[in-house]
């Protein structure tokens, strides 16, 4: 009886040993292109995204003969998912600024205004310079709109994201870009599936 019992505890041990190395978390190539089940943008999405529109930003401004410095308005997210937008702008940022239109971060200013006063003070190994700071030229807003629908009975995702040019000293919209991503999700029931 002792050794079916302890037969039986051993079968259990590697049964549960079993289980548990199959929920394990597993390391996975990050520049392998992946596709969500539930649907939602992926990194390598925004990422691709950002170069598409940051090129034909660059592109369109140049052929209206326009150049000069841009901030980045916060993106956002009218989604019924989380998305890692900031992967998106820090993408869009860096992507223009090879291209020759560099960002200014306007949501620094107080804190640079700050810091200048106190170099003026004396107490600092040098001083900064008054009336140097740039201002933007153009403000970036970005925003990332979802529609859900039904075809043929599938359920389909759609993510599209926006980013509008406009001009800071006329408000006039000088160009709009979009990428949009259609996606009929695995999970059909919608959300994640944890």
């Amino acid at each position: 009886m002792k050794q079916k019992n302890f037969f039986f505890f051993l079968l259990f041990l590697v049964l549960l040993m079993a289980i548990a190395c199959q929920s394990t978390t597993k390391q996975l190539d990050a520049s392998k292109t992946m596709l969500s089940d539930s649907g939602e943008l992926t990194r390598a999405e925004l990422e691709q995204a950002a170069k598409t529109i940051a090129n034909r930003i660059a592109n369109n401004l140049k052929k209206q003969g326009k150049s000069g410095y841009f901030a980045m308005l916060p993106v956002r997210n009218n989604t019924s998912e989380i998305i890692a937008h900031e992967v998106y702008a820090d993408t869009l940022v860096a992507e223009l600024s090879q291209l020759g239109f560099p960002a200014l971060r306007v949501e620094d200013r107080e804190r640079a205004l700050k810091e200048l006063e106190f170099s003026q003070t004396g107490l600092t190994d040098r001083q900064l310079t008054a009336g140097r700071m740039k201002v933007p030229d153009f403000f970036i807003e970005t925003v990332i709109d979802e529609n859900i629908f039904r075809s043929a009975g599938e359920r389909i995702i759609e993510q599209t994201i926006r980013s509008e040019v406009r001009s800071v000293e006329t408000q006039i919209v000088l160009l709009t870009e979009r990428e949009t991503y259609r996606k009929k999700p695995r999970l059909q029931g919608g959300g994640l599936g944890w």
